[in-house]
């Protein structure tokens, strides 16, 4: 979901409205280039996890500020695909450590380009998975 930004003239303060009230951006926000290189190069499988054979894909959310860095990086949450079908683990029984992990090498990637609307830059609310497999 990409985010709009409205100024109140009431309010010092931005208000900030979800797009559904908006119409799409006409731009979605990209990573650079080298997003997935870095990814690679940086990804440290947790030591703990990987003995208690944790795996998962984790579902990190951040928002692109209007300069492209990235803000308010969490994971939103981790499924994983077993013979009985979909499950989502808590974050505690080791699954934290995958959490950490992916919201690190997320807030590792250097600025992206923004979403915009109307050829203006707009702020905007990603989801990457990041996949811990072994």
């Amino acid at each position: 979901d990409c985010l709009a930004q409205a100024t109140d003239s009431s309010a010092s303060v931005p208000i900030i409205t979800i797009d559904t009230a908006f119409p799409k951006p006409d731009e979605k926000a990209r990573p650079p280039r080298e997003w997935i290189n870095i990814l690679n190069k940086n990804y440290v499988y947790p030591p703990q996890a990987r003995l208690d054979y944790i795996r998962g894909s984790v579902k990190v959310n951040f928002i692109v500020e209007i300069d492209g860095s990235l803000s308010n990086i969490e994971a939103e949450y981790i499924h994983r695909r077993t013979e009985k079908g979909t499950i989502y683990p808590p974050f505690d029984q080791g699954y934290e450590l995958l959490a950490n992990e992916a919201v690190r090498i997320i807030g590792l990637l250097p600025n992206f380009t923004p979403a915009s609307l109307g050829g203006k830059p707009i702020r905007c609310r990603l989801v990457m998975p990041v996949n811990f497999g072994m």
